[in-house]
């Protein structure tokens, strides 16, 4: 080896040696140099485990003002973020979609759904198609077609809550999932065999998205575990099967109504018809119509119960949407949705129910897909984020100092009108149209379509309009993407609902049995199941509102069965 040779083969040498080290000693510098989004500090391995109740909806809410609009936990090294303003979600979720829009994987959820349960399903092909399908016979221009179905199912609802003196939230529950099941496969459920079948599946499914459910999700290598060693897996694996099973077979029921040429619009009979051009198999689609039974039946349940709830906790708010139900009903008639657009009050009682008492407090998980940075602050990809929609729904900053309480009116504007909710809040199906803000505000119709058509902030939206023209909504229906599909066709079975029980009846706290009083409830109690909140009872004394009541709701009924 020559001089030359070798001088050269010493600096290949210590280039090989000097470069990895540069690299590591700069990539230590660069994740030294990264700013995470503020926190607590956790403890080894375990991290904020420990600091997190069955409420994390409430330690998320503390950390807030402890730490800001952006929280960053550690769960057994799993990376969270919590988001607690309206401008940080709406950022994040809906600006920057593209990295957010991702659900975290679990492992006990994909076993009982196969990657075909829209909510929990991952961002890619398959959840796009389901989407895309759920999409074209759920959306805005087409839920009027479900209104005669949702009429009736709150004829009969109303009538059941008169004769029935106890069990309501069985009965809630009931209602909903018949009017839900009609909608989706042109048929009522009426409580029949399908019925547990379709309840246990939802307590899985819920079990699947508690924290704990299963170590699985924290040690990973238990996937691997045979099923028979595993009680989890073999628990999943048969949920999928039978779930399965029930939806094809009820798709299947309808297909051949479809074939007979005896059916009428359903969400279950379209995707038969248009399988093919949304590119789904059988069993996808059997699973797209089973979701909604499932999503619909559970949101629509907890939004009833919380609905007799406030009446009782709140009776000036029910005699104020009585009053509105008689100067725009009268007495003679049941209302219909012909009345929609007349009653604000009690269009502003279904946005607060939703704000006051979301279903899901701590929203739905989404996740990062690769890293990212906010307001300075670095979001790996990897990272599970949560919208705080309990904090995002009760920001005093936002909603007032009486923002835990409920309130219908705060979304009334000088005028006695509903004021449109900002885009930002998802509420749009309660948007005004453009030319209406400018007739009632002397807007520029440009500017204010504008508004209209693009995210904006909260602050730089009231800094340029009246505050009297826009109070924020809610959060609840989720974000981006992955908002609720079906939020359209919910907001319309809570307005008839709402405005058959109220029209109807007159609903006032349970006796106590021990002291013979009435049983008012806390204003602010609630209990929570899983990550559900719930009432802590739906129990309630409801009777005719007047003499007639009664025989008109019989009437009606008749002329619509």
């Amino acid at each position: 080896m020559t001089l030359q040779s070798e001088s050269r083969f010493y600096y290949q040498l210590l280039a090989a040696v000097l470069i990895p080290a540069l690299f590591v000693a700069w990539a230590a510098r660069l994740r030294q140099n990264r700013k995470y989004p503020p926190g607590p500090k956790g403890i080894p391995i375990f991290g904020n485990l420990f600091q997190l109740s069955t409420r994390p909806w409430i330690e998320f809410s503390a950390f807030k003002e402890q730490y800001g609009p952006l929280v960053y936990l550690n769960i057994v090294g799993q990376p969270l973020l919590i988001t607690n303003t309206h401008t940080a979600a709406t950022d994040l979720f809906d600006r920057r979609g593209g990295v957010y829009s991702d659900r975290p994987r679990s492992i006990v959820a994909d076993y009982l759904t196969g990657g075909l349960y829209l909510p929990f399903a991952r961002h890619g092909p398959t959840w796009l198609k389901l989407r895309r399908a759920g999409h074209a016979f759920m959306h805005k221009g087409v839920a009027h077609k479900y209104r005669d179905t949702q009429f009736k199912e709150a004829l009969t609802l109303t009538h059941h809550l008169l004769q029935s003196p106890s069990g309501r939230r069985r009965q809630l529950f009931e209602s909903a999932e018949a009017s839900i099941h009609s909608i989706v496969y042109d048929q009522p459920s009426s409580g029949g065999p399908v019925y547990p079948k379709m309840t246990d599946f939802s307590t899985l499914i819920n079990k699947a998205v508690t924290p704990l459910f299963t170590p699985a999700e924290f040690l990973p290598l238990m996937q691997y575990v045979p099923s028979w060693l595993a009680g989890w897996k073999r628990r999943a694996q048969q949920g999928f099967v039978l779930f399965s099973e029930l939806c094809e077979g009820l798709l299947e029921e309808v297909a051949k109504r479809v074939d007979a040429g005896d059916d009428r619009p359903s969400m279950a009979g379209g995707l038969i018809r248009e399988r093919e051009k949304h590119g789904l198999t059988n069993l996808e689609a059997a699973w797209l119509s089973g979701m909604m039974i499932l999503v619909g039946t559970e949101t629509n349940t907890l939004a009833m119960s919380w609905f007799l709830y406030a009446m009782i906790a709140y009776p000036d708010k029910q005699k104020r949407c009585q009053a509105e139900l008689d100067a725009v009903v009268g007495r003679s008639r049941m209302p219909t949705f012909e009345d929609l657009e007349k009653l604000p009050y009690l269009r502003a009682t279904i946005r607060e129910i939703l704000r006051w008492r979301p279903s899901i407090p701590v929203g739905a998980r989404h996740y990062t897909t690769k890293d990212d940075w906010y307001q300075g602050y670095f979001i790996p990809k990897g990272t599970i984020c949560f919208p705080n929609v309990w904090s995002l729904n009760h920001d005093p900053a936002i909603y007032g100092t009486d923002a835990d309480h409920f309130n219908p009116g705060r979304f009334i504007d000088k005028d006695g009108g509903l004021s449109p909710a900002i885009p930002a809040t998802k509420d749009g199906a309660f948007l005004i149209p453009h030319h209406d803000l400018h007739n009632s505000h002397g807007l520029n119709p440009p500017k204010m379509q504008k508004v209209c058509l693009r995210f904006i902030d909260l602050h730089t939206f009231r800094s340029k309009y009246p505050l009297s023209i826009a109070v924020p909504g809610h959060v609840s229906y989720g974000f981006g993407s992955r908002i609720c599909l079906g939020r359209h066709i919910a907001n319309d079975a809570l307005f008839i609902n709402f405005a058959s029980i109220l029209w109807a009846t007159s609903i006032s706290p349970a006796m106590n049995a021990n002291t013979g009083k009435p049983d008012v409830p806390d204003k602010l109690a609630y209990s929570n199941l899983g990550l559900l909140i719930v009432p802590t009872t739906t129990e309630c004394v409801i009777q005719p509102r007047f003499d007639e009541a009664e025989g008109i709701l019989a009437q009606t009924r008749e002329l619509c069965m």
